[in-house]
Parts: C-alpha cells; structure tokens; sequence
C-alpha cells in the first residue's frame, strides 16, 4: 500500500491543485481500490511526512530555509498604535493602544488610553529615560484613525 500511495502522490507533482489527492481521497481509493481496511489517522500521518519528502526528492518543494536578523541589543524596536474597544465602568468605550517589541529579545510592552493625544506624547511615556531611552524605532505602523488625528 505505501508504494501505491506514493505513486499517487508522485503523480499529484504533475496534477493541477484541484486534481491532488486529499488524504480523504487516498483512503477511499485504498478502500475501494486495494479493500485495505485502515484508520483515516494511519493515512494522514504517512501522507503528511511523505508527500513533503517525495515533492523535496523531485525538486518540487523549497527546502527548509532561514533569515538571519541582525538586531543589536536595546537597538532597535517596533511600534504600533491602534483601538481597542472596552467596557470601562459599566461603559463601553474608545480607548487607544501603543505597542511596542524590542527586536533583539521580543520583550514588549503595551500600553492604552481613553484618548489618542498626540504620538510623541505616547513616546515619551517611555524614551525619555530608563530602558526605552536608546532604542530607535525601525518600523512603526499606524491605523487609518489616529494617522488622521495626527494630522
């Protein structure tokens, strides 16, 4: 049975998408095909490992890959403003929400309030000094909204 499965899966490299055999489609034809009597968990764990393997044998599947990152220690950080709606005393309410990940160790930090105020003030809660005072902000995303408050 595995060398028949294998050669379906061999022959799905060459089938468009939709034509591929599904682990579903591979029991069936098992079932009908070969009258194995076989656990739909048995199939699935064989095709899942093989058909990465066969696909990787012919060239078809990228290998495994990786980017390195070259972050500095306390260097470099991301940030992101965004909205948050909360029940806040009983109320539901607006409240805005800063975000920020230090890139070298992915610690991060959140904060919110009631109102957006201005970017730098968000900032300045946490650069004027202590750990958030030497960073610098390598990718900062705003929402449509407070990009517009700001002005």
């Amino acid at each position: 049975m595995k060398k028949t499965i294998d050669e379906w899966l061999l022959g799905d490299l060459e089938a468009p998408p939709k034509q591929r055999h599904t682990v579903q489609r591979i029991l069936t034809r098992l079932r009908q095909e070969c009258g194995a009597d076989i656990d739909y968990s048995t199939v699935w764990d064989y095709v899942s490992r093989r058909r990465r393997e066969i696909a990787e044998a012919a060239g078809a599947a990228p290998t495994a890959g990786f980017v390195i990152r070259h972050n500095r220690p306390g260097m470099d950080a991301e940030v992101d403003f965004g909205e948050a709606w909360v029940d806040l005393a009983g109320e539901r309410t607006k409240c805005f929400v800063f975000a920020l990940r230090l890139a070298y160790s992915g610690k991060a930090i959140q904060a919110s309030r009631h109102h957006a105020g201005r970017k730098r003030s968000w900032t300045a809660t946490f650069t004027p000094s202590g750990p958030w005072a030497a960073f610098r902000v390598v990718r900062s995303v705003t929402t449509t909204s407070l990009r517009r408050s700001h002005g």
